[in-house]
């Protein structure tokens, strides 16, 4: 008897042990400290102190699903997600630790408040499912005015019921509390508190504004993919089968004949200067037209007046002066063969822009409410970025035509918008709207490719400029450079003008010309490679002035209005 009363007792000592090391692991104290602001978002600083019975090679923290801005210790630190909550894997700070272990755990949620039928109503997650117990539970939330009625809580365990285990008490604005007993593993706990809308008035211009935004957003995009369909559609088109450019044009006007757009001057003067016209004489940042003879009627009508306009009673031109540049953006405004490209029914690719610029107007907006903290603030920044959000939509749709025309400067300023709005998004907490934003303007930018409705005519010019930029990039043009040298400086502004400069180039391969007529530059046989980064530079220094003429207006008017 005695020894079966031995062996009982052992076995009951052996279980009180082992349940004893599982309870000690675990936090022994958790302190909460909450920060609620007037638009309803929350900083929240939690302090964990683990006490570890033995090393854990695994061990996860639960944040809430919406916290951003996570960090332990000071240090960012991503979290993954599981079910309802996230995860923090604070492994590297508990492996190989046996003892106390404290971490500091500091995230935002983006809004507390919810609108029910009885009114505004905060909820606050204070526990969000441990796996070990926390012996002692610790709280303090301070909100932007006076509580005047009392919070509710409500966990995974008890329900209601866990007011019994908690003590609390409201001083101004801040609700202090803890713990009477031990929480279990993988508890939750929320604070609920009736609210006003006097103390949370930016949680409800954000929510009304903030959906209306993105509604807005969805119209915008609806009203101008219908006007697309029923306006500026067009048939898919195959390339033609050809060695030569299109007939009745010149590269200059490859915007136009492609996309609709107006005619570009420098690619102009490149093709007057191959057929000797004049020569460029380029500058340490600038480029010197040199006329060599007068043009004749074999040009017509309308470049022998840019022609004259250009040189006037003049030798040389600056293409740094303002004459280049008021010259080259008259042109840019010029469709040319409008009539025979395009329908009489065909829609204006500047509404469906400006349709689709809403887009960004009401993203720009929707991001500003998500950003801003305070009524004032955030109808200020709505304001100014609703506009940003309009112009940067209606430069970001440029990514069409710049893709199709390789045109640097279109897609720079293209790609520039996407990622300011992209890094506006994620500071806001709102990535997917500055996406869908982003994305939205990009297809519609390759909407924009063809211009508009075409006619039978146009679709042929369109196909056969489509062929020749095909044939340009064939490797048949290497035997076509050697036995014809000239042939490569007449079809490298053909090249850029069709955005296929740099596959021209590769089919040319390794054949290095002797030098070009109408560019006085030193050369030691450069490669087709060099060649064209030397002609992209030219267009570059060409267009400068008429790129920043616009800045130039602006800044002289403001200058003007200063003096007065």
């Amino acid at each position: 008897m005695k020894k079966l009363t031995s062996l009982v007792l052992t076995i009951l000592l052996i279980a009180y042990l082992a349940l004893g090391v599982s309870a000690a692991t675990g936090a022994s104290a958790q302190e909460s400290f909450a920060t609620v602001s007037s638009d309803g978002s929350c900083q929240i600083t939690t302090t964990v102190t683990l006490h570890l019975e033995e090393p854990l090679e695994t061990l996860q923290f639960p944040i809430p699903l919406d916290a951003s801005g996570v960090t332990v210790n000071g240090a960012r630190m991503s979290a993954a997600r599981s079910g309802d909550v996230r995860y923090l894997d604070l492994s590297r700070l508990t492996r190989n630790v046996v003892g106390d272990v404290t971490v500091s755990i500091h995230y935002n949620l983006h809004d507390v408040i919810e609108a029910t039928e009885s009114g505004l109503q905060m909820k606050l997650p204070l526990l969000s499912g441990f796996a070990y117990p926390v012996q002692s539970l610790t709280f303090s939330v301070t909100l932007p005015g006076a509580v005047e009625v009392l919070p509710g809580f409500v966990s995974g365990y008890h329900q209601a019921r866990i007011e019994e285990d908690l003590t609390y008490q409201l001083s101004g604005n801040t609700i202090s509390g803890s713990s009477l007993k031990a929480m279990k593993d993988h508890e939750t706990l929320y604070m609920t508190l009736s609210v006003t809308e006097e103390m949370f008035p930016q949680s409800i211009v954000q929510s009304q504004d903030y959906h209306w935004g993105i509604t807005a957003m969805v119209i915008c995009g609806a009203l101008a993919l219908l006007y697309w369909l029923l306006a500026l559609w067009n048939l898919p088109l195959k390339p033609a089968a050809t060695t030569q450019p299109p007939q009745g044009y010149h590269p200059g006007q490859m915007g136009s004949l492609l996309c609709g757009q107006g005619m570009n001057l420098t690619l102009t003067v490149l093709h007057w200067a191959q057929l000797g016209y004049l020569a460029i004489l380029p500058r340490k940042g600038r480029v010197v037209l040199q006329k060599r003879m007068e043009m004749g009627n074999e040009c017509a009508e309308n470049e022998q007046r840019i022609f004259r306009k250009l040189f006037g009673g003049r030798r040389t031109v600056d293409t740094a002066e303002s004459r280049y540049a008021q010259l080259y953006r008259e042109c840019a405004s010029q469709r040319i063969g409008v009539g025979e490209l395009f329908t009489r029914f065909s829609g204006n690719s500047n509404i469906f822009r400006f349709l689709a610029s809403g887009i960004g107007l009401f993203g720009g907006a929707s991001l500003a409410v998500a950003m801003a903290d305070g009524a004032v603030l955030q109808g200020l920044l709505l304001v100014v970025m609703a506009i940003a959000g309009f112009f940067s939509g209606w430069y970001l749709q440029g990514i069409g035509p710049g893709l199709l025309l390789q045109n640097s400067r279109k897609l720079k300023i293209s790609a520039s918008c996407a990622a300011f709005w992209l890094a506006f998004g994620a500071l806001a907490g709102d990535i997917n709207t500055a996406l869908s934003m982003v994305l939205s303007l990009a297809v519609a930018g390759l909407l924009l490719c063809w211009g508009g409705r075409r006619t039978r005519q146009g679709r042929e010019m369109l196909a056969q400029a489509l062929g020749f930029r095909r044939y340009l990039c064939k490797k048949e043009q290497q035997s076509l450079c050697r036995l014809q040298p000239e042939h490569f400086f007449a079809m490298l502004p053909w090249a850029m003008a069709l955005g296929c400069g740099r596959g021209f180039v590769r089919a040319v391969g390794k054949w290095r010309p002797e030098g070009c007529d109408y560019v006085a530059v030193a050369t030691d046989r450069w490669s087709a490679d060099q060649w064209l980064r030397l002609f992209r530079r030219l267009e570059k220094d060409m267009n400068r002035r008429a790129d920043n003429l616009p800045l130039e207006r602006v800044f002289g008017t403001l200058d003007a209005l200063t003096k007065r």
